[in-house]
C-alpha cells in the first residue's frame, strides 16, 4: 500500500512537526480539520499560525520513503474563514 506523508508546519516556529500518514489528501485535511477544532491543540488557538502539507509517500511493500520537493501545500489555517 501506498500512503501519503503529510506534517504542520509552525509558521512561528519555521518547522514541521512529526509526519503522519494518510491514504490521500481529503483524509489528511479531514484530519487536521479535526486538530483545529480540538481546543487542546496549539492549531484551535493560534489557527492563523499553521499549515498542512503533503512531504513525501511511503511505500510498505518495500520500505521507500520519498520525499516532495518542494512540499506541496494542502491547507493553510491563516486563509480559513
Amino acid at each position: 500500500m501506498r500512503l501519503q506523508v503529510y506534517s504542520i508546519y509552525d509558521l512561528k516556529v519555521s518547522a514541521y512537526s512529526t509526519p503522519f500518514f494518510s491514504p490521500n489528501d481529503s483524509v489528511a485535511l479531514r484530519s487536521f480539520q479535526q486538530v483545529k477544532r480540538d481546543p487542546d491543540s496549539q492549531v484551535y488557538h493560534f489557527p492563523g499560525d499553521f499549515q498542512l502539507y503533503r512531504i513525501g509517500t511511503f511505500t510498505d511493500s518495500d520500505g521507500l520513503l520519498t520525499h516532495e520537493i518542494p512540499p506541496v501545500l494542502i491547507s493553510d489555517t491563516s486563509k480559513d474563514e
